[in-house]
Formats: C-alpha cells, structure tokens, sequence
C-alpha cells in the first residue's frame, strides 16, 4: 500500500570470541529470531562496513540471511570495487 513503516526492537547482543562476529537475539510478537552477525569488510577509514547475518526463528520455522552495507551518515559512497568484492565475497 506504499506506506513506510518503522519497528524498534532491543537486540541483545553478545560479543563472540572471534572478533567481528556477534550473537543477537531479539524478541518480535512473541517469537525469538537468534542471529549471527560477522564484519565481512570495512574501508580502512571507516567510510563504510559491511555486515553479513544469518538468522532463525524456529518456533515458525523460518530462517533467513542478509547483509548490510552502512556508512557514517547513511548515504550511499562512491562505486567502489573493494565493496563490491566484500558483498561478493559474503554471499551478498
């Protein structure tokens, strides 16, 4: 119907022993999502990173992955071959 819709969640979030990689668990309408999340790249001034995640919510059977390319301000940089080779590289 063309409507933006917005939901807060409170993640909890757990470091891992390998650094980069993380363990989130949120709580939506009742049901657990479990995620795990690594750093699959970042620019060496910190102008972009690459998140990937793969996630379960196995009360309702469904699972899921995905990726997430953010940046400081939330715009998208400049075309870049390293990012493109990143999302590739993650499966994105």
């Amino acid at each position: 119907d063309g409507r933006n819709v917005w939901c807060k969640r409170h993640y909890r979030v757990i470091p891992q022993k390998i650094p980069g990689t993380f363990r989130l668990s949120v709580l939506d309408n009742g049901v657990t999502s479990n995620e795990f999340w690594t750093i699959a790249g970042v620019a060496d001034d910190l102008s972009w990173i690459v998140f990937h995640y793969a996630g379960a919510a196995s009360a309702v059977g469904q699972s899921y992955m995905g990726g997430l390319l953010c940046t400081p301000d939330g715009s998208l940089p400049d075309p870049n071959p390293e990012i493109w080779d990143t999302l590739k590289s993650a499966g994105i």
